[in-house]
């Protein structure tokens, strides 16, 4: 549905049915599981004014997840290729297992990040304001890593999973 549209739709997808693309754009949704399919190749999220809260089951290729007010809450036990996050104003909250590229920013808020990373990796992490504490080795170079995160202002703290 590409028009503007206030209330409820429901729809029937064939059960293992795979998408290529799913975007879901929200204006003022709290976005949850209830809300999304995860059995596509690329998954977008977008809120304007209201929470991301979900757990990725299945692989993907690429996952976007924007909000402009509101916290972010991610936890994926699954395989990710590129994941980019980024809050406008809120607090972002990851768990990750598996993740090849990661690309986080927030502007007004902190980032914690728990991840399954090798032992050897390197990250890089800033913040014009607050402060940056990693369990893995940092860079001063956003070209010389994978993982990026940068925050305007808020703490930045990433933890191995044990």
């Amino acid at each position: 549905m590409t028009q503007d549209y206030k209330g409820t739709i429901n729809v029937h997808i064939p059960k293992d049915y795979h998408f290529k693309e799913v975007k879901l754009d929200s204006d003022t949704t709290r976005l949850t599981n209830d809300n999304i399919y995860q059995n596509t190749d690329k998954l977008i999220l977008i809120t304007d004014l209201g929470d991301i809260d979900i757990s990725l089951t299945q692989d993907i290729k690429e996952v976007g997840i924007f909000c402009d007010l509101g916290s972010i809450s991610l936890d994926s036990q699954s395989q990710l290729g590129f994941l980019e996050v980024n809050n406008n104003l809120g607090d972002i909250d990851l768990s990750l297992m598996f993740v090849d590229m990661l690309k986080v920013n927030a502007d007004l808020g902190s980032i914690e990040a728990d991840m399954n990373l090798d032992e050897d990796t390197v990250i890089y992490a800033d913040t014009d304001l607050g402060s940056v504490n990693s369990d893995y080795k940092l860079t001063t170079t956003s070209s010389g890593s994978n993982y990026s995160f940068y925050s305007n202002l808020g703490s930045i703290e990433i933890n191995k999973i044990q």
